[in-house]
């Protein structure tokens, strides 16, 4: 058992020493949440003189070690993970932020993201803390235990050494250091003095802690005051910059990694701000953004919205909701008008650079992070809300969960909703721009005659724009003084989705039927219930309002398919299955079946609980049978354990075993002293000796000394530990013993091929 060395003072001064050099990192400012390294520096002093101190093995520790360091560094990282959502989501938020800063690092790119920094940070101070804590209290590595964490505060003094009145934490760490070693000198004397039994009392360790407290006090007011030579300055500097010019390459990669504490960058730019124009060009490539999980819910399609505009004019949308708020999600859900419907919940992974907007499916309730929430305050408490904003930015691979409301109404149900529109719709959802050419008005009236419902309206223009606009990326240039949407309906007759979903909106108002323009994005690829979303998906749509209904998505957009609704005209199959996916250039996936669960409870995003159970039960059998193996790997190699298995199964036949099988399985019973031994019978056989099987291994021994007698030492030494294996309950030195064989085959080959150079005759 490893004897145990304890010191309170020792302790306590090494925990403060940690104390320091990581205060010293949350001193820089560099970033928030600089205080999650020094807790790690904290725990894994703590931890590492716990195990300094325990009864335990060293392998014990190791794996101790091993194993509270994931489990520590995360839940210190998983603090600056906000929101409200669940122990694995947030895991998968930490660890996709993480991946996507490794990817960036390993691309050469910069890094925006400061968790990087942050958990990089952890990790250091974390092992240097553990691995020192581990090694303070040895009385001989007073080096391996102080070292790392004096170069660590000298290394951000160094990359931080403006600010000259932060210097009074390296002063007070030096005065730390000192006094813990020289508590340190005291322990190691005091040992020695109990080991040659000498009596001191309780007077020299009170001289000893006052004269190292003296000495430090005045070595660290000396360091202090003194000035610094002025040709030491120049000539360190030339020094450097002479060596360090092979480290550029490395030193730019390090400013990238540091970019997100060095730069000093705008906010990011929102694709959807408070200003919508038309625009001359589609949102359009391959590029990643976020992917959403999402339930079984039986919508013909799914939207992702990032906010709603109502007021259009002279080419633009703008949102008139200016009330803002804050939103927590401890709160509870939002009061939105028309809720009755099935409450929803969404899954998001968001993959591109940091933004503030929230993704919801229309109608959002409740999302897990705190929020800025843009809305309209109506009667009641509801609230008709425009957008919500992260109060922290989302970084990429975080995710988050959102809520909503989600309304599968069928073509029955919006034919019978009626026009006893809310006056808040009225007011809001009604307005038209004051210049609207006149042959707008006429074309909505003219698709729209003979519509007796809001439904048909809104369906038959629908119908106009998909099969008389052809869709198009790009749109022709404005003439000063033209309407674009007037051009679009009339002369371009293409277009992308803003426009076409432009056109309906107000098109429908001026008929009187509300609605609104919605800008988010389209689903996007569907694999099963995950919906990957790129660049290319960013979509505008009308959402047009029907009483006791409430906003209903329209798809006018030539490239993307038709929405078809349950028709609630007659009873219609369930289908238990999604049906097959189809190829489709953007994709946005057809109707899904209706659902069979109940919609007054919340759907979640189901959760694979048999294939996490599964896996874990092949992790631990695997885990278990690696272990078992490995235990009796130790008892019994398998090399052993295969041999003995081929002469048992040679007996149960009634075979003679073969000579080399019998040989191989002698030398694998063998200790490694004495397939050492063996090269004294090698020896012998390079001599030509012939070793009948009474010969002792003594006799040998000595045979070999006559005729090797340049390497009489190590056939000595062989031999010595050949008989302690054999006949001592000590057994020897396999190292010594393999040494010992290595240098008798050199000094056999030097002498046996010296002899064959001398006996050649000269010319």
């Amino acid at each position: 058992m490893r004897k145990n060395y304890s010191d309170w003072p020792v302790a306590i001064l090494f925990l403060f020493l940690m104390t320091l050099a990581s205060g010293r990192l949350v001193m820089t400012g560099w970033t928030d949440n600089l205080i999650v390294p020094q807790g790690a520096a904290i725990l894994g002093g703590v931890l590492g003189l716990a195990l300094s101190v325990s009864q335990f093995g060293t392998k014990t520790r190791r794996w101790l070690a091993v194993a509270y360091t994931p489990l520590i560094l995360t839940w210190l990282l998983l603090g600056m993970i906000p929101g409200a959502e669940d122990l694995l989501t947030r895991l998968s938020s930490l660890g996709g932020r993480i991946g996507y800063g490794l990817g960036q690092l390993v691309r050469a790119e910069e890094v925006a993201d400061p968790l990087i920094f942050v958990a990089f940070a952890c990790l250091i101070f974390w092992l240097v803390a553990l691995t020192s804590g581990q090694a303070i209290l040895h009385p001989t590595r007073i080096l391996a235990s102080l070292l790392p964490s004096s170069l660590l505060i000298l290394l951000i003094q160094y990359y931080d050494g403006y600010p000259a009145s932060r210097i009074w934490i390296v002063a007070v760490y030096l005065a730390v250091l000192l006094l813990l070693i020289g508590r340190k000198n005291y322990l190691q004397s005091a040992r020695q003095w109990r080991e040659k039994r000498i009596f001191t009392g309780p007077e020299p360790e009170f001289e000893l802690n006052r004269s190292v407290i003296l000495v430090t006090l005045l070595i660290v007011i000396l360091a202090w005051m003194l000035p610094t030579p002025a040709r030491a300055l120049p000539a360190a500097a030339r020094w450097w910059r002479e060596n360090s010019r092979p480290l550029k390459s490395t030193q730019e990669r390090i400013s990238k990694a540091l970019a997100a504490l060095t730069s000093r960058k705008p906010p990011p730019v929102e694709r959807y701000g408070d200003l919508l124009t038309l625009g001359n060009r589609a949102d359009q490539g391959e590029g990643l953004l976020f992917r959403v999980s999402a339930p079984f819910t039986g919508l013909p399609r799914y939207y992702w919205r990032a906010r709603v505009y109502d007021d259009y004019e002279n080419g633009r949308w703008q949102s008139t909701q200016l009330a803002t708020r804050s939103f927590l999600p401890e709160a509870g859900d939002l009061f939105v008008p028309d809720s009755d419907g099935q409450i929803v919940e969404f899954e998001f992974e968001w993959l591109f650079a940091a933004q503030a907007t929230l993704l919801t499916h229309p109608q959002p309730v409740w999302v897990s992070r705190p929020a800025e929430l843009r809305y309209t305050a109506l009667a009641g408490g509801q609230l008709d809300v425009d957008r919500l904003r992260a109060a922290t930015l989302l970084a990429p691979g975080e995710r988050y969960l959102a809520r909503s409301v989600v309304h599968n109404p069928t073509v029955l149900e919006l034919l019978e909703a009626g026009e006893d529109y809310p006056e808040w719709v009225r007011d809001r959802y009604l307005s038209l721009p004051e210049n609207l050419p006149p042959r707008i008005i006429a074309l909505a009236v003219s698709i729209t005659e003979g519509a007796v419902t809001p439904y048909d309206k809104a369906e038959r223009i629908t119908t106009y724009l998909r099969e008389n606009i052809v869709y198009d990326e790009n749109v022709p240039g404005l003439t000063p003084g033209a309407d674009a949407l007037e051009r679009f309906l009339f002369d371009w007759e293409r277009g992308y989705c803003t426009y076409y979903a432009t056109a309906e909106v107000v098109m429908l108002r001026a008929i009187g039927v509300p609605a609104r323009l919605a800008a988010g994005y389209a689903q996007g690829e569907r694999s099963n219930s995950l919906y990957v979303v790129r660049a290319k998906d960013a979509h505008a749509w009308p959402e047009v309002y029907f009483p006791g209904v409430g906003w209903v998505e329209f798809e006018p957009t030539g490239n993307q398919l038709p929405l078809v609704r349950p028709s609630g005209l007659e009873p219609e199959r369930p289908e238990l299955e999604p049906r097959p996916e189809r190829e489709f250039p953007q994709s946005n996936d057809e109707p899904l079946p209706t659902p069979s669960s109940d919609v007054s409870q919340p759907v979640g995003s189901p959760f694979p609980y048999l294939a996490v159970l599964g896996w874990i039960i092949i992790t631990l059998a695997v885990t278990l049978g690696g272990y078992g193996l490995w235990k009796l790997q130790r008892r019994l190699p398998f090399q052993q354990r295969a041999l003995r298995a081929a002469l048992a199964f040679y007996s149960w036949r009634s075979q003679d075993i073969p000579d080399w099988l019998g040989r191989w399985q002698r030398w694998s019973e063998l200790s490694e002293v004495e397939r050492a031994f063996h090269a004294i019978n090698q020896s012998l056989l390079w001599f030509r000796q012939t070793q009948p099987g009474s010969l002792t291994p003594s006799e040998r021994v000595q045979l070999l000394k006559q005729l090797l007698p340049e390497a009489t030492a190590e056939i000595e030494t062989l031999a010595i530990e050949h008989e302690m294996t054999l006949y001592s309950t000590h057994p020897g030195d396999p190292a010594r013993a393999q040494k010992a064989a290595w240098n008798i085959r050199v000094t056999l080959f030097r002498s046996f091929f010296g002899r064959i150079f001398q006996e050649q005759p000269y010319e």
